[in-house]
């Protein structure tokens, strides 16, 4: 190269840079698989002097940084006789552009590396790793710079006291879905055990009353219905979710006192003063039958839920963080509380509660600047890639602003965040993840909510439509119903990725549950809680848990049968999304500094035997009706959303009930990283 590097800046960032040179790809097509890779830090030195660290600028450049806290870790990938460099979890290699810059790209555009002496040396260049200036930063494979000295210094793995899940566990996966009681989805998985006290499943026999104010209008009681696509989409439309109608459901008044005691007694009568909706499109609207909000599944209704909960872990004391809608719950199992209405001492409750003060065009600002588990894992390990959220259509845990400044959704990786589908094939993000051993510490996986983009059915499990109505996107949703057949699709998926590679599945537990109860029935009533709040708020101080809802616990070693905690046992600990927080940080060492919430919230101590067992288990059940791949995202048209006049629609609208609102944005930032960001 004839031109100085120096003298030519970058520009764009290092992915930019590179395509714009049209570089012929460097590495093969199939990413190299290195079982138990080598961790350090690359320590920079000039004659002797130490200048500091190998570290990364916001735009995937290499550059020389001197607090060790931004030294990036490294994994050392032999392949082919070549040694690679990788980011420690993630997809990205150190490469040389052809300006002599080094950056971090994928494996298509990775770069071999080998040690001469003290000196890094580039195959691409076959030029030494150096400095032009502290000043500038940047780091070079040109040797007419100042070449550095390089030592590799070795990661060691922490010592961690007392682990709740053993030493044993190295990952924790959990996918949230939506919108069901514990009640409705495994109120009836173990009868005998339910009538020897052993498991807070259903009798059979208890009801609701159909108007708490007449009794002599009758009650519903809970029963099961066949094994049919109604009672896949049952309930529909879609039951209350406000914390009005949460109050009605549980204490039988909107507006409970201190002292009102729980009846569980609202849920008939709340779904039945719920508003209609159309069953297919252009259709007249079905109109809420009570008795269908306790309804319970058969076993072989669900048999992949059914199949999970009886092989290994059900836990039948797991609460909704809160009494509220779908956002707050899933903002609390990140952020251990729901926050403030912006400029308020006000908590947030509702859905809406979440989009004040949201901007209309990328880039937007997150309503949510609570710290995050996700910030508490990068601060004690820095430098590597600690976390991950998969998304379907729309990552709710973007709202979080900490989620979403580590979301590259203009870049082509995400980052933190990636879709789950994104591949040629019909490999998931999740088992690529896997299969190349960067599964992060912590990892969230969120299902599809909506069917905006078409690229398959939503499988969230959600009562009610499948469609976002533009003109009212805060009532009821359009049709197509959502089935819980989806859903089941979607956790056999899951389920099915881990157990293809035993040794990782092994080493990881996958915590399935749901973010609240969506007005289904559950017998239990929420017991009080430890307030988020360190101070007073001027509404609701989530003193108490929300509805129960299903929690299953799955990893190889827990034996079969398991009911945790055991109701014949000492622990009757109440468990809410807050557990998630208290579990991960005792797991990984981290000082649980979020909110009051977390801290006093039971972690999952004693699930995982100290001395694991693989359990040998049946294969799971065969889907009842053969599902249809779903569409590769590549091959389908990403739709168009113009989010200002989305909103402007939304905002005009007075029933809070959709997520829509604060969904919206969302869609329109998936939809740049689907038409901008393909895979190489």
């Amino acid at each position: 190269m004839a031109k100085n590097p120096v003298n030519i800046q970058p520009t764009m960032n290092f992915s930019e840079a590179f395509r714009a040179e049209k570089r012929a790809a460097t590495g093969t097509n199939e990413e190299p698989v290195v079982a138990n890779a080598n961790s350090f830090k690359v320590s920079l030195f000039s004659q002797g002097v130490h200048l500091g660290w190998l570290g990364e600028n916001g735009s995937e450049w290499a550059v020389l940084v001197t607090d060790p806290k931004q030294a990036l870790i490294l994994e050392l990938y032999p392949y082919n006789g070549v040694n690679y460099y990788r980011i420690k979890g993630s997809s990205r290699y150190m490469s040389v552009s052809d300006q002599a810059y080094i950056g971090f790209y994928n494996w298509l555009g990775a770069t071999g590396f080998k040690m001469q002496g003290t000196h890094l040396v580039s195959d691409y260049n076959s030029q030494k790793l150096s400095l032009y200036s502290a000043d500038n930063g940047y780091l070079y494979a040109w040797d007419a710079y100042t070449v550095l000295d390089v030592t590799l210094e070795k990661i060691q793995k922490p010592t961690i006291l007392n682990q709740p899940l053993t030493p044993s566990i190295e990952h924790v996966v959990v996918l949230m879905l939506e919108n069901r009681s514990f009640d409705n989805m495994l109120g009836g998985l173990y009868p005998e055990k339910t009538r020897a006290g052993l498991y807070r499943g259903l009798k059979g026999d208890e009801s609701n009353p159909l108007d708490p104010g007449d009794p002599g209008k009758g009650s519903v009681t809970v029963f099961q219905g066949p094994v049919d696509n109604a009672v896949w989409i049952t309930p529909y439309p879609d039951p209350g979710e406000l914390f009005d109608d949460m109050n009605v459901q549980i204490f039988g008044t909107k507006n409970p006192g201190s002292g009102t005691p729980t009846t569980m007694q609202g849920f008939a009568w709340n779904y039945s003063q719920q508003p209609g909706a159309p069953l297919y499109k252009g259709g007249p609207d079905v109109l809420p039958v009570a008795k269908n909000v306790m309804q319970y599944y058969r076993e072989d209704a669900i048999p992949i839920t059914s199949f999970l909960a009886k092989q290994f872990a059900v836990c039948d004391g797991w609460f909704a963080a809160g009494p509220v809608q779908t956002l707050a719950n899933r903002i609390f199992a990140h952020c251990g509380t729901p926050g403030l209405v912006p400029g308020t001492n006000d908590a947030r409750i509702n859905n809406p509660d979440f989009i004040k003060n949201w901007s209309t065009s990328p880039p937007f600002n997150p309503p949510v600047h609570d710290k995050t588990i996700f910030a508490l894992l990068d601060e004690a390990y820095p430098g590597e890639v600690n976390w991950k959220v998969y998304y379907h259509d729309a990552p709710i845990s973007a709202l979080c602003s900490y989620v979403y400044d580590h979301w590259k959704w203009v870049s082509w990786d995400g980052g933190n965040v990636f879709t789950f589908k994104e591949h040629l094939s019909n490999e998931t993000n999740l088992e690529y993840d896997i299969k190349n051993n960067r599964l992060p510490k912590y990892s969230f996986i969120e299902p599809r909510y909506t069917d905006f983009f078409k690229d398959g059915s939503v499988n969230s499990y959600h009562p009610g439509g499948a469609g976002i109505d533009f003109s009212d996107p805060n009532g009821s949703s359009l049709p197509p119903p959502i089935s819980v057949q989806d859903g089941e699709c979607f956790l056999k998926e899951v389920y099915d990725i881990l157990v293809k590679y035993p040794e990782t599945f092994k080493k990881t537990l996958l915590v399935v549950i749901y973010d609240e109860h969506g007005g289904l029935f559950d017998h239990v009533s929420p017991p009080p809680a430890v307030s988020p709040f360190a101070h007073k708020v001027d509404n609701f101080a989530y003193d108490r848990y929300g509805v129960r809802i299903p929690a299953m616990l799955i990893n190889p070693c827990i034996p079969p049968g398991t009911i945790y905690p055991p109701r014949d046992g000492a622990d009757k600990s109440a468990f809410d999304h807050t557990s998630l927080i208290s579990t991960i940080c005792a797991q990984f060492g981290l000082k649980d500094t979020l909110t009051p919430r977390s801290t006093a919230a039971p972690t999952l101590k004693n699930l995982i035997p100290d001395h694991p067992t693989v359990y040998p288990r049946p294969a799971p059940p065969e889907m009842f009706v053969p599902r249809a791949k779903t569409a590769r995202v590549d091959a389908v048209p990403v739709p168009t959303i113009d989010v200002a006049a989305a909103l402007a629609v939304i905002n005009q609208q007075a029933h809070p009930h959709a997520l829509a609102a604060a969904i919206v944005p969302l869609l329109g930032l998936a939809q740049h990283a689907r038409v901008n960001n393909k895979r190489d």
